[in-house]
Order: structure tokens, then C-alpha cells, then sequence
């Protein structure tokens, strides 16, 4: 099995490059020191829980637990550093449990409803960053929102009706009593509510809000739990 030391590099050396930046940019934007920086991508060293912290705080991201052959990265992350000690013994303080409230599409919008959760998924406190009672956890039914989101993947949308805020992001969305995931672009000049898919394969869906009065913002993905996909 690969160092994990060196499996946290190449993931770290991954999410700077696709961010765009150089060593001596994230360095700088997240004021830490370019030679530490280089050694956690070497894998000559492991980073802390603060430096996890602090790289999701500097270029608002979040934490995103991909689940794959039974290994999961952020738990073999908390385990390098101490904070778990077996991880097939994890302490239950450490660990919060959401009901599943439903399927939500990728797609075209499908009914779903929050009155009978479909399951439950136990995940670390800080994995999604807030007040669990501001989250609803979604799995995902179709391809649209591919590959950003997968079809099964468990997601967390985090509650907010404020539609500028949330103005090209990926957002839950109600229409006509169905839901959907999608990303959310505002076009003010015409006064419509564009919703694109990520997957080229899927069309569009142009909302005029005046002539739909049933449409109602959920909120915005936070994290993705990756899951098998459907067949």
C-alpha cells in the first residue's frame, strides 16, 4: 500500500493545480511557508487538521469524502493525525448521523419528499462545516451533474433562500413541487432563472418567474459523499 503520506501529496499537488495557482501563489494566499507547502506535497510531511482547515477557509471550499474500495481519505487524514485512533473503532463523538430525506434529480425535476427519510449517513462533525440543522442530505438520481456530481452520490445542501447569494452555484431547487440539482445563473436584464447541467448531454431549463410563481430556492451544495453508482 502507497505511503499515505504520499497519497495526501498528489491529492494537495491535484487540488493546487486545479486551482490554478503555483506553490509560491498558495503559499502566499494562505500565508504559510513555501518550503512547508512543497514538503506536504513531496509527502515528506504531513500536514495538520489546521492546515486542512485553513486551505478549505482560503479558497472556500469544502470537505469532500470520496468513499472508494471501503477507503476513505479524510478518515485516513484524522487517523495521520491522532485524531482517530483505529479506524475501525472510531468514537461516536466524533461522528454525526443525518437522515436521508430523499432523492433528488439530475435531471429533470422529480418529486421528493421530506416526511419519510430513505436512509441514514453517519459522517465526522466537521464535515459539514455548520449547524447540522442547517443541512438537508439529498441522493442523487441522474447524470447531469456529471462529473461534479455523480448519479447515487449522498450530497449536503445547506439551507439558504437568498437567490443573489447563491448566484452561480450548484443549488437545490423547487419547481412545481418537484426537485432538482442544478447550476443556478440569474439573468437580470431578461429576468429569468437559468439552470445549467454540468453534463453537456443534458439541456437547459429557462424559468420566466413570471410565469411560474411555483419556484422555491433550497439551498446550496456543500459536500458530496461519493457512492457506487446505480445501475
Amino acid at each position: 500500500m502507497e505511503n499515505f503520506s504520499l497519497v495526501f501529496g498528489k491529492e494537495l499537488t491535484k487540488l493546487r493545480n486545479s486551482l490554478g495557482k503555483s506553490i509560491t501563489q498558495m503559499s502566499k494566499e494562505m500565508n504559510i511557508n513555501k518550503s512547508n507547502l512543497s514538503r506536504y506535497e513531496s509527502g515528506k510531511t504531513i500536514p495538520s487538521i489546521k492546515f486542512l482547515h485553513k486551505i478549505i477557509e482560503t479558497y472556500s471550499l469544502e470537505i469532500r469524502m470520496i468513499q472508494d474500495n471501503n477507503k476513505n481519505f479524510l478518515i485516513n487524514f484524522l487517523k495521520a493525525n491522532n485524531e482517530i485512533e483505529f479506524i475501525n473503532e472510531i468514537p461516536k463523538e466524533n461522528f454525526i448521523e443525518f437522515d436521508i430525506v430523499g432523492e433528488i434529480a439530475a435531471g429533470m425535476p422529480m418529486e421528493s419528499s421530506y416526511s419519510e427519510p430513505s436512509g441514514k449517513v453517519k459522517v465526522p462533525v466537521n464535515f459539514v462545516n455548520g449547524i447540522p440543522e442547517n443541512f438537508l442530505v439529498f441522493r442523487v438520481n441522474g447524470r447531469s451533474m456529471e462529473p461534479d456530481v455523480n448519479d447515487g452520490d449522498i450530497i449536503f445542501i445547506k439551507k439558504s433562500d437568498s437567490w443573489d447569494n447563491l448566484n452561480s452555484k450548484i443549488v437545490a431547487i423547487r419547481i412545481n413541487g418537484e426537485i432538482t440539482l442544478k447550476k443556478l445563473q440569474l439573468d437580470a436584464k431578461k429576468k429569468l432563472i437559468i439552470l445549467f447541467p454540468i453534463n453537456p448531454n443534458f439541456k437547459t431549463i429557462i424559468i420566466n418567474p413570471e410565469e411560474n410563481d411555483d419556484i422555491t430556492i433550497i439551498g446550496e451544495l456543500r459536500s458530496i459523499i461519493r457512492q457506487n453508482a446505480k445501475h
